[in-house]
């Protein structure tokens, strides 16, 4: 039997998961967007800051992820926003790769602060 971290929760089969792909899961009753982007999966909040909608959809370019609604775009690692539709980050959360299993910790790993 694995033994997974203890604050970790699972999201996703690693192979529910495409290169340049996203996958819309609940983990604990919260909406979390998964990401595969240069070999690496990230989670996100699936909520996008600038208007409230789900990030189902969205694309990913160059290490950025694009809301599908209004093209605001975020950075994946650190969920800043990189743009003039928001200042308002997305929250992202630490993913573990253990097995063929994605897990994510349950707390935010990072929720920035809205710019002024």
């Amino acid at each position: 039997m694995v033994e997974h971290p203890p604050a970790c929760q699972f999201a996703a089969k690693r192979d529910a998961l495409e290169e340049g792909g996203t996958l819309a899961v609940q983990v604990e009753g919260q909406a979390i967007l998964l990401c595969q982007a240069r070999q690496a999966v990230y989670a996100v909040e699936n909520r996008c800051p600038h208007q409230g909608k789900t990030m189902d959809g969205a694309l990913i370019r160059r290490g950025q992820l694009i809301c599908p609604h209004h093209g605001a775009r975020f950075d994946l690692e650190t969920g800043e926003a990189l743009g003039p539709h928001t200042r308002c980050a997305l929250t992202t959360y630490k993913v573990h790769l253990i097995d063929s299993d994605v897990m994510i910790e349950q707390r935010a790993q990072a929720r920035l602060e809205c710019g002024t």
